[in-house]
């Protein structure tokens, strides 16, 4: 099908029937996809509560990788702490020099 071009959104009556289908088959989509998303526990019947319990995940997700960052980063600051610990009591047992009891 060549490419055409329509000024001001006209799209020719025909194109909608073809892009949209019928009042039929969009029932029957609407269904299908109804049915799917209930299958997956997805009710549909409130879609308010539905767009609420994805952000709550979204929050949820976000929450988790910031954790997961800030974990990573403190066992980082660990490990870097005992090593620069150890190699300062390397440097002062080297030099010969002691702590006070």
């Amino acid at each position: 099908m060549p490419n055409q071009f329509y000024h001001n959104n006209e799209i020719p009556e025909r194109r909608l029937e073809d892009r949209y289908g019928n009042e039929r088959q969009r029932e029957l989509i609407k269904k299908t996809v109804h049915e799917t998303l209930l299958s997956l526990g997805l009710e549909m019947d409130d879609p308010i509560e539905l767009q609420k319990d994805f952000q709550h995940l979204r929050e949820w997700r976000e929450a988790s990788n910031t954790l997961k960052s800030h974990g990573i980063m403190v066992v980082i600051g660990i490990l870097l702490t005992g090593l620069l610990g150890a190699i300062w009591i390397g440097i002062k047992n080297t030099l010969g020099i002691h702590s006070i009891p």
